[in-house]
């Protein structure tokens, strides 16, 4: 599945985020980026976590492993 991320304008103040998806980790510049996609190709239903760098969880959501989704992540 694909799974489109776009970040609401009020996260700009913290740069940076990590999201987290199973085993994948990526980190958006979020003064570069609005939006990002991830693939998510694991098996069984996933928990979406966006956390800033020092650790604090911005958003969660469970993914289901077959689901398309476009996600608006709000601070």
């Amino acid at each position: 599945s694909q799974v489109e991320l776009l970040f609401d304008a009020s996260l700009s103040k913290y740069k940076n985020v990590i999201v987290n998806l199973g085993t994948q980790t990526q980190t958006v510049d979020l003064t570069l980026y609005s939006r990002t996609k991830i693939f998510n190709a694991l098996n069984g239903t996933q928990t979406l976590s966006v956390f800033t760098t020092d650790g604090e969880v911005i958003f969660q959501k469970v993914i289901n492993p077959t689901q398309n989704q476009q996600i608006k992540v709000k601070g």
